[in-house]
């Protein structure tokens, strides 16, 4: 039996900044026959590369998407993180799609209290010791049925992580 042929056709767009980033991915099997599937991915995404959205469409029904995902991200509404330029760290993933809507990650960052590095780190930029606290460090992660909270030293290194 032969597989079945598949062909993907992208639809690039434009964020606020004017660059472009994959708007749409639509895949086509067996594309030209009269049993043809076509199902497609549509994101937005921020002026960061972050996706903000994201809808996933079955095959056969791209009128209704099957479904839709919402990000945050922990620099917007804090200066702390965006003065910093630290723009890529996910808050929260919600599948919106369904009623109730469904948290899918939730992610507090910097929550506890760094500790000095144990000896003398190779790479390590003294001016930042423990006093700087918005660093971007995952410490707790939240998804469906699990906690996992995260621990670090100054260096950025894991000093101890729990479930």
């Amino acid at each position: 039996m032969t597989p079945p042929v598949r062909d993907e056709f992208y639809t690039w767009v434009q964020d606020s900044p004017g660059d472009a980033y994959l708007g749409t991915l639509e895949t086509v099997l067996d594309e030209g026959q009269t049993y043809a599937r076509t199902t497609q991915t549509v994101q937005t995404q921020d002026s960061y590369g972050n996706v903000s959205t994201s809808q996933v469409y079955d095959y056969g029904n791209l009128s209704t998407p099957a479904r839709k995902y919402s990000n945050t991200y922990l620099y917007q509404g804090n200066t702390n993180y965006s003065s910093r330029y630290i723009y890529n760290r996910l808050l929260t993933s919600t599948l919106t799609s369904v009623s109730p809507n469904i948290v899918l990650a939730q992610n507090a960052y910097d929550g506890a209290v760094i500790s000095a590095p144990s000896g003398i780190p190779r790479e390590w930029d003294g001016n930042y010791g423990a006093s700087l606290t918005y660093r971007g460090n995952v410490t707790q992660a939240n998804a469906p049925g699990k906690t996992i909270n995260t621990l670090y030293d100054t260096t950025g290194t894991v000093t101890s992580q729990n479930e």
